[in-house]
């Protein structure tokens, strides 16, 4: 929060702490444990309210429970979450398909309201102070078209992740020309400057990054501006191919991400419109435990 709200980062690889911004906490999808400490193999519950006993009997939730003579009261227990849309306990208590599907749909609708542009608009003031909340759809078609398009966004932050895009944008060119630059020219100068005018990032006297939109130059994770600090890092180095490719990958990343900007800001309406109770009746049927 000492640099304002930025929308969320995704990863499938460990960024808590100093991987991304210092003390930075990420919550996961799924939480492992031990049930015995003599046990080989992992056990995993949803990371949700659902759940709430079962994590703290795991060890996973520290749950902390006011002295007998304290004046303070113990902290509200949260409301479940992946139980509005259906059953989400099989017959032996533990989760079922069902819990699995939500969770990651709640996760990925998650990633798509907090990424769109008209919630961080309405609510900034707010933002500036607290955790972000994250209305919840009446719908379960509705969560579900959202967790798709939230798959979008983790697919584009997501560095391990290969998607499609188009090559129009973020092109290492010769300086001066649209010619593409030969690898005996990657190398970042000392000092990289950005034209706002031209659209183009200047890496050395004789090597650009063409097609480089000033929004997409002022975009920012944690605080810091992506496509600079990136370059900042490499300055006086000669890039390989995969550096090459991967420059130009983020300026494409970026704008395919800005350009779902409309999308999600119907999701995040679509999410905060009122409608009948969750769809978790008769259709849903094959989907519950018997």
């Amino acid at each position: 929060m000492r640099r304002g709200y930025d929308a969320p980062y995704f990863s499938r690889l460990p960024i808590d702490l100093h991987l991304s911004d210092p003390d930075a906490d990420a919550f996961p999808l799924r939480l492992r444990f031990k049930e015995f400490a003599s046990d080989t193999d992992y056990q995993y519950l949803p990371n949700s309210a659902d759940f709430y006993d079962d994590l703290a009997r795991a060890g996973v939730l520290k749950v902390s429970v006011p002295k007998a003579d304290s004046a303070c009261q113990p902290m509200p227990r949260p409301a479940p979450v992946l139980s509005r849309y259906g059953v989400v306990r099989g017959a032996d208590g533990k989760p079922n398909a069902l819990a699995w599907e939500l969770a990651g749909q709640v996760f990925y609708h998650t990633l798509a309201v907090l990424s769109a542009p008209a919630y961080r608009q309405e609510h900034a003031e707010y933002l500036a102070e607290d955790w972000p909340r994250v209305p919840l759809p009446a719908s379960r078609a509705v969560l579900a078209q959202s967790a798709d398009l939230g798959r979008r966004v983790a697919e584009l932050l997501d560095p391990q992740a290969r998607p499609e895009l188009p090559g129009v944008v973020g092109r290492l060119v010769r300086a001066g020309t649209q010619e593409e630059a030969p690898q005996d020219l990657l190398t970042v100068g000392p000092k990289p400057r950005y034209d706002a005018a031209r659209e183009t990032y200047a890496l050395s006297d004789t090597l650009e990054l063409a097609g480089v939109p000033e929004r997409v130059w002022a975009f920012t994770l944690g605080g810091y501006p992506v496509l600079k600090n990136w370059v900042e890092y490499r300055k006086g180095r000669m890039l390989t191919l995969d550096d090459a490719e991967w420059l130009e990958g983020i300026v494409r990343r970026v704008t395919a991400l800005l350009e779902l900007g409309a999308e999600l800001d119907l999701a995040y309406a679509g999410a905060t419109a009122t409608g009948p109770e969750p769809d978790s009746g008769p259709e849903n049927a094959d989907k519950l435990p018997e």
